[in-house]
């Protein structure tokens, strides 16, 4: 009975040790697959690291393309639109009834109109009037504005029903100084620079057209 415990206590030690050496061999393992995996995962930020680095910089290069190609765009577009200008402003000054029609027919298209205003309101000016004046001098000779009156008033043909008229009010209000003026600030000016328009015309082989109507 002795020998038999003695025994059994022997297998039962050499159990303990058997699940203790187990258990520190799993450990090993598990430490040992922690070490692998957390290098493995090192490695694969790395690698995502890179790859980040390299699409910034990517799109840091293609922002720069874009950019330049824009650049380059709005030059052009620039250029375009300067010759566009040109082109158009070439109808002026109006010095007959065709010229008239065709600028009626010019000023139909919103963009080309919206153009136009826009070159005349640069001419400059302090007052409305001054403006006003300085734009009708610069778009329409005196032998053709003499035949109209803003009215139509003495039989003469009525320049407030001619696009020609919107055009002026369009351009005397998108000059900085002159914005807030009204329709009837500028009408003023414009109605008497036509009723003048004749006078000039005689006066107009003795001394400027500008220096006539100051």
């Amino acid at each position: 009975m002795f020998f038999k415990s003695q025994k059994f206590a022997r297998k039962e030690k050499h159990q303990i040790v058997e699940e203790t050496l187990n258990k520190k061999n799993q450990k090993l393992v598990s430490d040992q697959s922690d070490k692998e995996f957390s290098k493995e995962f090192q490695e694969i930020n790395s690698r995502i690291d890179g790859v980040t680095s390299a699409l910034t910089q990517l799109i840091t290069e293609n922002g720069e393309f874009q950019r330049q190609v824009m650049r380059q765009f709005h030059i052009i577009n620039a250029r375009m639109e300067n010759q566009e200008v040109e082109k158009i402003m070439n109808i002026f000054p109006i010095r007959n009834l065709n010229d008239i029609n065709k600028t009626e027919e010019i000023l139909k298209n919103p963009q080309q109109m919206n153009i136009i205003a826009k070159e005349l309101s640069r001419l400059g000016g302090g007052t409305v009037k001054e403006i006003t004046k300085r734009i009708m001098f610069s778009i329409i000779n005196n032998e053709t504005a003499q035949l109209y009156s803003w009215e139509g008033q003495k039989g003469k043909q009525k320049f407030k029903d001619l696009l020609l008229g919107k055009l002026i009010i369009k351009a005397v209000r998108l000059n900085e100084k002159t914005k807030e003026a009204s329709e009837a600030d500028i009408i003023k000016p414009l109605r008497e620079w036509l009723v003048r328009a004749k006078f000039r015309r005689v006066q107009s082989n003795s001394q400027p057209d500008d220096a006539a109507d100051l």
